[in-house]
């Protein structure tokens, strides 16, 4: 498990940049995740103006070094608790 949020801020940020846009910061990405990337994007697009930018924020993302990402700080605490409620890891 790994904390994507700042991922999502660097896309969007890219996304943004080309649209000579203002960019936008985790605390304010951090209410509009929860649904979906798509979801999240036209919510970015709408708070700063632009809504048909949805295309741009995918490029950005799957172009985002996976090597990045931290891993979430409660991964383990999680994976004990799975472990705890009986959950088989496939073989």
């Amino acid at each position: 498990m790994v904390d994507t949020m700042g991922d999502f801020v660097a896309a969007l940020n890219a996304m943004l940049s080309e649209q000579g846009l203002p960019a936008v910061n985790g605390q304010l990405v951090s209410t509009m995740v929860g649904k979906d990337s798509e979801p999240l994007i036209h919510a970015v697009l709408r708070h700063v103006g632009l809504s048909n930018a949805f295309y741009r924020y995918l490029h950005n993302y799957l172009g985002i070094d996976d090597n990045i990402r931290p891993f979430m700080p409660a991964r383990s605490q999680v994976l004990r608790g799975c472990v705890h409620a009986g959950f088989a890891w496939p073989a």
